[in-house]
């Protein structure tokens, strides 16, 4: 036992031991009373956080393309559009294409809605010079090909209704009122509506409840990890403390600057738990190591840090590094989760180095673990197992690293690059099953735009 303290090195001129760490571990009551006003200031600016979901988010901004259609916008107002899909026993039937009346002529009058493009309002044009009756209507646009698919499907049972929505619309309002119209609707009829500013909503609805579900949940799976490997509740509580005022520190901090979540930024929780736990476990194994052969938790802190300063710091810099390299890219909402996503690593640094090993010092010392079958002895005996098959069998076990590494280069030539925006969703959200049942029968639920200009007015 003796000859274990003797290898633990502890370099007593070393800048951080001498005069931080020694300040730290003499006043640990002030060191945390300091970080919680931290903490505490910054938690009051989480209500000031924000959802923004949509797919524009991932417009790179300086790109032609993307000019192009801003310029589009410019001239043309908004070109987002609701496509209200209304599938019958027959389009033209006489109650059917009443209800279909009805409802496009209630959509065109919501608040936010420019036009409404349907066969109702196609038949309320043509009739300007007179009554025409649904059966001679059907006859002459059936022939049209412009009509096929893109407001009636081939078999006349399937008919949409085109929303077009005025520029700064609120579409979640509309979107909501549309929903309304459609839950009226008689029970033969099935109705449902689909498109950009739908496929928005949604992705903020799951982002929003994945948001307030998933850290929750990550929280509880990272605590009974701990327990398992530490049967110890410190081991338990200093890493999650930690953690989790990072993790204040991170979101307050967006809430403060006006940084709204994003489909990137959402996932910095996550990512800040489960990297951030990994670097609290080190400390904190160490700790649990020296505390067995010392006579006192502040000599278990300092050898502890003796140790596990330099890796730690070298840890969260190549983090940090690798987090960085994501700011050559052009979408803004990558660079705020690099941004905030390297703050919080930044963070919980500052916090390992303060606030942890005070409350390591306060915290009673861990007793030693009993040696057992179950909990880390089993994870011990199986790296144990892969060290000796390893060493004994150097060369089967470099070639079969080897084929390993080869197959998966070769899958990447197989990497698909997915950029709709319906595929972000699982195959059995309504969303998803919407977006894929609509073409079935008709044109798509996203529109293409075809811009022509002429040097002279008038000239269309």
């Amino acid at each position: 036992m003796s000859q274990a303290v003797s290898n633990i090195p502890f370099e007593s001129d070393a800048k951080f031991h001498t005069f931080l760490l020694s300040k730290i571990l003499k006043h640990p009551f002030l060191v945390l009373l300091l970080i919680g006003i931290i903490t505490l200031l910054l938690s009051w600016h989480i209500r000031d956080l924000t959802f923004r979901t949509s797919v524009y988010d991932m417009v790179v901004e300086d790109l032609p393309e993307t000019v192009r259609y801003a310029t589009f916008k410019e001239i043309f107002g908004s070109d987002e559009i609701i496509r209200v899909v209304i599938r019958t026993d027959g389009v033209f039937e006489s109650k059917n294409f009443n209800y279909i009346k009805q409802l496009s002529a209630a959509v065109e009058q919501l608040d936010g809605v420019r036009r409404v493009v349907s066969l109702a309002a196609m038949k309320n044009a043509v009739e300007l010079s007179g009554p025409w009756s649904l059966e001679k209507f059907r006859e002459k646009i059936s022939p049209i090909s412009l009509i096929r698919k893109n407001l009636l499907s081939e078999d006349q049972r399937t008919t949409v209704l085109t929303v077009v929505l005025a520029k700064h619309s609120d579409k979640q309002s509309i979107i909501d009122d549309i929903q309304t119209l459609i839950e009226a609707a008689p029970p033969d009829i099935s109705v449902y509506q689909i498109g950009m500013p739908t496929v928005s909503q949604a992705m903020a609805s799951y982002t929003e409840n994945d948001f307030l579900s998933l850290p929750p949940i990550t929280l509880l799976l990272v605590s009974v990890i701990l327990w398992f490997l530490y049967r110890n509740w410190v081991g338990v509580i200093a890493p999650l403390g930690a953690v989790v005022a990072a993790l204040i520190w991170t979101l307050g901090l967006m809430g403060w600057m006006g940084v709204p979540l994003s489909m990137m930024t959402m996932i910095v929780p996550v990512f800040l738990i489960a990297v951030g736990t990994a670097y609290c476990m080190h400390i904190m194994s160490t700790y649990l190591n020296d505390a067995q052969y010392t006579d006192s938790r502040q000599t278990a802190v300092l050898h502890c840090y003796a140790r596990m300063s330099l890796p730690t710091v070298l840890a969260v810099t190549t983090t940090v590094i690798g987090l960085s390299s994501l700011l050559v890219n052009r979408i803004q909402s990558i660079h705020e989760f690099a941004l905030f996503a390297s703050f919080g690593i930044i963070s919980l640094l500052v916090i390992l180095f303060t606030a942890f090993p005070a409350a390591l010092l306060l915290l009673p010392q861990g007793k030693p673990r009993r040696t057992t079958k179950t909990g880390s002895d089993i994870f011990d005996r199986c790296l144990e197992f892969i060290i000796r098959l390893n060493l004994k069998h150097r060369r089967p076990s470099l070639i079969g690293l080897g084929v390993i590494a080869l197959v998966c280069l070769a899958g990447i030539f197989f990497l698909v690059v997915e950029t709709n925006p319906a595929g972000f969703f699982k195959p059995d959200t309504t969303i998803s099953r919407h977006f894929h049942d609509i073409y079935q029968d008709l044109s798509g639920s996203f529109p293409v735009n075809v811009v022509m200009a002429a040097d002279e007015s008038d000239y269309f």
